[in-house]
C-alpha cells in the first residue's frame, strides 16, 4: 500500500467519523427541540389552567361576599335605633342626652 492510498483511507475513516457524529448531533438535536415543544405546550397548558381556577376563584369569593353582605343582620335592632333617634331628637331640641 503506497502512502497516497494509505491517506486516502485514514481520510475516508476520518470523514465517516466526522458524518457519524453529525447524524448524532442532528438526532440529539431533534430530541432536544421535540423536548423544548412539548414544555412549551405544558406550559400553554398550565398557564390556562391557572387563568380557569384564578376565574373560578374570583367568581365563588365573589358569590360568598355577595350572599354574605345580602344575609347580613344589622347590627342594631329596632330598640336601639328608637333610642338613638330619641337622643339625636333631644339633641337637637337643647336637652342634653339624659333627657333633663
Amino acid at each position: 500500500m503506497n502512502q497516497n492510498q494509505k491517506n486516502n483511507d485514514e481520510w475516508s475513516q476520518y470523514q465517516n467519523l466526522v458524518l457519524n457524529s453529525l447524524e448524532k448531533i442532528d438526532d440529539w438535536q431533534e430530541t432536544v427541540n421535540d423536548n423544548l415543544t412539548k414544555i412549551k405546550i405544558e406550559i400553554a397548558t398550565l398557564k390556562v389552567k391557572a387563568a380557569m381556577w384564578g376565574s373560578i376563584a374570583a367568581i365563588v369569593l365573589t358569590a360568598l361576599l355577595n350572599f354574605g353582605l345580602a344575609t347580613m343582620k344589622p347590627s342594631i335592632d329596632q330598640e336601639q335605633l328608637l333610642r338613638i333617634e330619641k337622643i339625636l331628637k333631644n339633641h337637637n331640641n337643647g336637652n342634653d342626652i339624659n333627657g333633663g
